[in-house]
């Protein structure tokens, strides 16, 4: 679910099943895979790639 107060660039991909937050920003050129899960407050800047596979796959929310 994209909260409806998070910002997506239109040239970031974001495939289904992918959670974000409140307040956040995702960057143009980002591929934000299903499964991750970015929280509020975030700034996701261009070129990142996330997915639950990494040991990341859960950003933010303090």
């Amino acid at each position: 679910m994209i909260h409806p107060d998070a910002f997506v660039h239109d040239k970031a991909l974001v495939d289904q099943g992918v959670s974000i937050g409140a307040g956040t920003r995702v960057w143009g050129f980002t591929h934000l895979l299903s499964g991750a899960q970015i929280g509020a407050d975030c700034n996701i800047c261009e070129q990142v790639l996330q997915s639950r596979a990494m040991w990341w796959w859960v950003t933010g929310s303090r």
